[in-house]
């Protein structure tokens, strides 16, 4: 049977030093539900606080420790910031109506008073409806996921500014290169109904943040990463730092008029560059033409490659391969009679992409194998004849 304590007992037994079971004190009558007026102000500038003035409470039971001997928030709020002498608490504004409750509680313990600042909470997307993130249930309120899944600070320090201020990605175009440090934040232009966290909005925030950096900058960070996070691959991928240094450059479109923009966490990264070894490689042979027709677009290219020719001469000998096997070479004839061919350049290339890298889609195709080597790739290629002859 649970006790029902009036709060002048309950503080008379605090103040006394009397040892209350956990029965006594697993309900309390504690005077503060409905509050009449409250009135916003600025605390220092820098926060809104709430001061409650001529508020009228009714009497209500407020459990402050639980059957098990677990303190609720309400008796946890109050024991923990007076002992670690909180002053101001930020938090969301689901706890705005237990403002009176808290006030009350400290009061009766005989605590000092902290501020409050109250802040709309995160929000996402459950189906159709939105709800509170929740730290239970949503992994993306911890730092551990953005840490394990390798997510640069700058990227999402940039996205939890635009969150927390309507106006700063405003601010942030206009000001490139500018530190974020510099954005003057105003508690007033936080939203009221609560930010939507949007994990695209940040994997696009992190595409342009990665193609300002330089590719240093973008190793040491990779580097750090893997160290940590990606032990299995580490030795791997860092061996030869010239090398990783190429395909981070390739990927990031180096030298290039208009950076690409691929890079959004390092685990994705990591996976991006895995066709560039070997003993992360996943091979494909999955193509639209039949194994004969990939055979002989094979050898054709084997006899006639030359690895020290630019890009334009390489892509002239793909071109003519195309023309040997039935292909168009040039894209404006194929459009004007695709049925007089078996297909065009672009699907030549594409066996081989799938061939060497495996997949349909990568960066430049005569970029990748200057990095990678003529002998990588010969070997990828001479499966497919081995495959052939079986």
């Amino acid at each position: 049977r649970r006790a029902v304590l009036s709060w002048a007992n309950l503080r008379r037994a605090v103040l006394s030093g009397a040892n209350l079971s956990g029965a006594d004190l697993s309900r309390a009558v504690l005077s503060g539900a409905d509050l009449s007026r409250a009135v916003l102000s600025g605390a220092n500038g820098l926060l809104s606080t709430v001061n409650y003035m001529e508020a009228h409470f009714e009497r209500t039971d407020i459990v402050i420790l639980k059957s098990d001997g677990i303190p609720t928030y309400h008796f946890a709020h109050a024991i923990d910031d007076h002992l670690m002498r909180t002053t101001l608490v930020v938090r969301g504004d689901d706890w705005l109506s237990s403002v009176p409750i808290h006030l009350e509680l400290f009061d009766v313990l005989g605590f000092a008073p902290v501020q409050y600042a109250h802040t709309a909470n995160l929000m996402k997307m459950d189906g159709v409806s939105k709800r509170k993130l929740s730290k239970r249930k949503d992994p993306e309120l911890s730092l551990d996921f953005y840490r394990k899944d390798g997510y640069h600070p700058q990227c999402v320090k940039v996205y939890l500014m635009t969150l927390l201020n309507s106006y700063f990605e405003e601010w942030y175009d206009k000001h490139p290169g500018v530190p974020i440090t510099d954005f003057k934040f105003d508690v007033h232009k936080m939203t009221q109904a609560g930010a939507l966290f949007d994990m695209e909005k940040l994997h696009s925030i992190c595409r342009n943040e990665f193609a300002k950096m330089d590719i240093d900058t973008i190793y040491d960070f990779l580097y750090s990463w893997a160290k940590e996070y990606a032990p299995n691959i580490f030795d791997l991928y860092f061996q030869d730092e010239d090398y990783m240094k190429k395909i981070i450059g390739l990927f990031a479109g180096a030298g290039q008029k208009r950076r690409r923009k691929d890079f959004e966490y390092a685990s994705q990264m990591m996976k991006l560059f895995g066709f560039f070894f070997d003993e992360t490689f996943s091979p494909c042979y999955e193509f639209k033409y039949d194994m004969n027709t990939v055979c002989k677009i094979v050898d054709n290219y084997l006899a006639t490659y030359d690895h020290t020719v630019d890009n334009n001469s390489w892509f002239e000998r793909v071109k003519a391969v195309a023309e040997t096997c039935g292909f168009a070479s040039d894209m404006k004839v194929y459009k004007a009679a695709p049925e007089d061919y078996r297909g065009s350049v672009a699907d030549v290339a594409e066996i081989l992409r799938i061939i060497i890298t495996g997949s349909p889609n990568s960066p430049d195709l005569w970029s990748i194998l200057q990095i990678m080597g003529e002998e990588k790739m010969r070997a990828r290629l001479n499966q497919i004849s081995v495959l052939c002859r079986e």
